[in-house]
Order: C-alpha cells, then sequence, then structure tokens
C-alpha cells in the first residue's frame, strides 16, 4: 500500500490573462497525471489594478510519483 502526501498549488492571474491561466493549469494536469485532487477553490478579487482569480488545488501525489 502507498501512502500520499497532500500537497496544494495556487494559480493565479489577471482577468485579461485568463485563457493563459486556464492553459497554465490544463499543461499542469497534463503534466501531473498520477495526482488525485481533493479540493478546487476559485477567488475572484478586484482592484483598482482590475480584477484577478486566484485557483487553489489540494491535491494527493503518491509517494512512487
Amino acid at each position: 500500500m502507498t501512502s500520499a502526501i497532500h500537497k496544494i498549488k495556487f494559480f493565479s492571474g489577471f482577468q485579461q490573462d485568463f485563457a493563459t491561466l486556464e492553459n497554465e493549469i490544463n499543461q499542469w494536469l497534463v503534466d501531473h497525471p498520477d495526482i488525485q485532487i481533493t479540493h478546487l477553490t476559485q477567488c475572484e478579487i478586484s482592484s483598482e489594478q482590475g480584477r484577478s482569480i486566484i485557483v487553489t488545488v489540494l491535491f494527493k501525489e503518491s509517494l512512487d510519483a
């Protein structure tokens, strides 16, 4: 039986770069096919610089990975 370690990955970007952020997340998922996502949150923040988004991924990774 293999144990798992919980990890957190953060992604962030500005509104005008949402497509870039989406591509970054999708590529990260492709590069890490052995993870198990246990929780996902999305937060949108508005400031004088514009709107930004933060995506937080809590996942398990096999010790063998």
